[in-house]
């Protein structure tokens, strides 16, 4: 039995809502989402809320409407029960509700800090301590169900919703060939995307982020090379087409600069968090990067890049320190149910030829750890008489789900595009 959740009770807080909106929230005082589990209860909660908003009533076949026919209306009518007008019942309910969510909160950030001091560096003895600790703690709080007709059950009510096309296979990159190939991003998934330096692997990240939160999708970009003041920059050039180089040195018209201040009031409108100011330790970038899941609801971590990064103990060999790196972030991916980005560094015997595999810096524990790999690649960085001049290359690699390949994409380096 899974402890963490009561669909029972979530059924009937649906459907005291259905019967009497206003009524419920009077008693309630609010409601919101993360209440639920069940995707359907969630939606038609949005959708009760819509036609509250607009006042209109909330009948099955409007619940229906708004939600663009993602519930059926008998569904909704199915929401049926021998409901009460009980203030302690609904009031109950939502005690229940509250209880179940804070305990799924609690439970989430009790397995987010035994990872990090899973892989800490502090004394084994200590570890040991705070690892059993934690552990006695998480056992004491409701697991997760992992029976297969749970989880077949979930993962039938996952593909009916991509049946219905209200939910893609994963996040859509805006790169419509990388989005064939792969589905878009998906949550749980490491990808690793691997470049030689000054050849657009952070241009390409920025881009790929910026594609996302233009979907109002939350998204982090943990830099550890480039100031976030840097980054800034490189969007307002892109948004608002001016030379980057230009706008380093303010080398601009005044026309451009009410352009540019144009394009940094779109910019800062986007769900894109831009976090600079954090050690480069595993331990600490792990924190930022659950707090902004927890709090902000990112659903795509981008980290620039992996080589800059720590595991906390100066005397591992660096190939076993990276490895430890990666399987920390792919298990982070898979228990917090985001995508992680890494961005890494590939090796010099790379710095005239497309990349591979093998080229990837330091550890070969990349290839292992990670869902997806992909190459940025620009021959006219390495030869002045390419044809391929204004062209990027990405070679999707690797891709444990699915089929490799590759695909040119334009570059125009000046507006960081």
């Amino acid at each position: 039995m899974n402890t963490l959740k009561h669909i029972e009770t979530e059924e009937r807080m649906i459907a005291a809502l259905l019967y009497d909106y206003k009524a419920t929230i009077d008693k309630t005082n609010t409601m919101n989402e993360d209440l639920f589990t069940v995707n359907r209860h969630k939606e038609i909660l949005r959708a009760c809320m819509a036609l509250a908003e607009e006042g209109q009533e909330i009948e099955p076949i409007n619940v229906s409407q708004v939600s663009g026919g993602f519930i059926k209306v008998h569904e909704v009518a199915n929401f049926s029960f021998d409901y009460m007008d009980s203030t302690n019942f609904v009031i109950g309910d939502y005690k229940e509700l509250e209880r179940l969510r804070q305990l799924r909160e609690i439970h989430s950030q009790l397995q987010h800090q035994l990872s990090i001091v899973q892989n800490s560096s502090i004394p084994a003895e200590i570890s040991a301590d705070i690892n059993e600790n934690l552990v006695s703690i998480i056992g004491s709080t409701p697991q997760s169900n992992s029976t297969l007709q749970y989880q077949s059950d979930r993962w039938a009510d996952d593909l009916n919703d991509r049946f219905d096309g209200k939910k893609a296979p994963g996040i859509p990159t805006g790169f419509q060939e990388l989005d064939l190939m792969t589905g878009g991003l998906i949550a749980g998934n490491l990808v690793v995307i691997g470049a030689r330096p000054g050849v657009g692997k952070t241009t390409f990240a920025m881009n790929l982020a910026w594609n996302v939160v233009a979907k109002q999708i939350p998204v982090a970009f943990i830099s550890l090379e480039m100031m976030s003041n840097e980054l800034v920059e490189k969007l307002v050039s892109r948004e608002g087409m001016i030379d980057g180089a230009d706008l380093k040195l303010a080398n601009i018209s005044n026309g451009v600069f009410e352009t540019a201040l144009q394009a940094k009031g779109l910019i800062e409108k986007q769900p894109l968090y831009i976090i600079d100011d954090i050690k480069n330790d595993l331990s600490s970038i792990l924190h930022r990067a659950g707090q902004l899941v927890h709090r902000d609801k990112v659903e795509i971590v981008v980290v620039d890049y992996l080589q800059l990064m720590s595991a906390g103990n100066s005397s591992e060999n660096r190939n076993n320190e990276l490895s430890k790196i990666t399987r920390a972030f792919k298990q982070f991916a898979q228990r917090e149910s985001v995508v992680v980005i890494l961005l890494s560094q590939v090796n010099r015997k790379a710095a005239s030829r497309p990349p591979k595999i093998y080229d990837l810096r330091d550890s070969g524990a990349i290839e292992q750890d990670a869902d997806l790999i992909c190459f940025i690649y620009r021959d006219e960085v390495y030869n002045p008489e390419s044809p391929k001049k204004g062209q990027a290359d990405v070679i999707v690699a690797k891709h444990r789900n699915g089929e490799i390949g590759d695909f040119s994409l334009t570059f125009r380096g000046q507006f960081s595009r």
